[in-house]
């Protein structure tokens, strides 16, 4: 759905097709995978853990996205200029006071063109400007939360991690009401 004050996104959700879901007979849990059909003959595959408290509430997940890269990854260096000169227009116009990132729209095109990686999609939650063009859409939203991601430092979200971060996690289904 669009955003006020963004430029439109460049796909939008066609159809939501359910391929598969199963679900634990001990816990509130569902496994899913579902293709998102999108503009632009575009489609994504994503897999998903959904916990459910005693309320049947969502309480907890984890997702992952096949091939996230290799279907939006811009393909030219101009596709990635464009990206790079939004995130830091958002920047600006959304992350004012004690949220303010950068101190020119400037500045923030150096920092992104010259101190972080471009990145992939598929590296989306690393210290990359690809993982600032997901938070960036979020800006407008949620500045206090998503302006530090956009920043120089990440906020958090998009620094660079090791392997082991990703098996020292919480499990975010431990949540599920024991059936």
């Amino acid at each position: 759905c669009p955003i006020p004050n963004l430029p439109p996104r460049p796909y939008t959700i066609q159809s939501v097709e359910l391929v598969h879901i199963a679900y634990d007979d001990r816990y509130l849990i569902t496994q899913n995978e579902i293709i998102v059909h999108l503009t632009g003959n575009k489609r994504l595959t994503v897999f998903t853990n959904m916990a459910f408290d005693k309320d049947y509430k969502l309480c907890g997940y984890e997702g992952q996205i096949r091939n996230f890269g290799l279907t939006f990854d811009p393909s030219t260096n101009i596709e990635r200029q464009g990206i790079i000169y939004l995130i830091c227009n958002i920047t600006q116009t959304f992350c004012n006071g004690p949220l303010k990132q950068y101190s020119s729209v400037n500045k923030c095109i150096q920092y992104l063109t010259t101190s972080v990686p471009y990145g992939s999609y598929d590296r989306g939650d690393q210290g990359n400007v690809a993982c600032r063009t997901i938070h960036v859409y979020f800006v407008p939203l949620l500045p206090s939360v998503h302006c530090p991601h956009v920043g120089p430092t990440g906020g958090g979200a998009c620094t660079d991690k090791t392997i082991n971060f990703y098996y020292n996690q919480p499990n975010f289904l431990k949540c599920a009401h024991k059936q």
